[in-house]
């Protein structure tokens, strides 16, 4: 008998729905962003095994992932896998609630780069200024550099000051950078 006709009774958990991962079989998830497995670890002929719970890590990047057989799975693109179906072509996982460990299926949806971009700037998670891991400058430095500028400083002197390059400072006299900075 094949695999994947065989079926399955599925996890036991009150007012949790389940689906199948077809792409991994012996898979299921559950719309709790839970990860569940029947295979057994002695292989194909072994008796079907009661229904466990994988285990799950946090990634470097704050989302759950899951490695099997060596292969890494974000949990938040399987649960919309399983209930919402593929990815479409130049969409990606939005989390709606900016929260990255929450995989619920009601705060999980498909968009744009745009849409999510956009989530990340409302809720306040969006990497820019201070944020991002390179910058010499803060929010704090930024009117005091504008101040500067406009009270007849030089660029090169400002730079100097605070230790950047002229092209940096000019970014900011001109808000090409840092324009989440009043």
């Amino acid at each position: 008998m094949q695999p994947h006709s065989i079926q399955f009774a599925r996890p036991d958990q009150d007012g949790v729905r389940y689906r199948p991962l077809l792409a991994l079989p012996f898979y299921c998830v559950g719309d709790d962003g839970s990860v569940w497995c029947c295979r057994s670890r002695f292989g194909r002929n072994h008796p079907v095994v009661p229904w466990s719970r994988r285990k799950t890590r946090l990634s470097q990047w704050g989302y759950w992932v899951l490695t099997i057989r060596r292969r890494r799975y974000f949990v938040h693109r399987l649960v919309l896998l399983a209930f919402v179906g593929p990815c479409p072509a130049g969409m990606e996982a939005r989390h709606l609630d900016g929260d990255p460990t929450n995989n619920r299926l009601p705060n999980l949806c498909w968009g744009t780069p745009k849409e999510n971009k956009q989530d990340s700037q409302r809720h306040g998670t969006a990497i820019r200024g201070s944020r991002v891991g390179g910058a010499k400058l803060t929010e704090a430095h930024i009117p005091l550099i504008r101040e500067l500028a406009s009270s007849g400083w030089l660029p090169r002197q400002i730079a100097s000051r605070f230790g950047v390059h002229t092209t940096t400072i000019n970014a900011v006299i001109w808000v090409h950078t840092w324009k989440h900075v009043p």
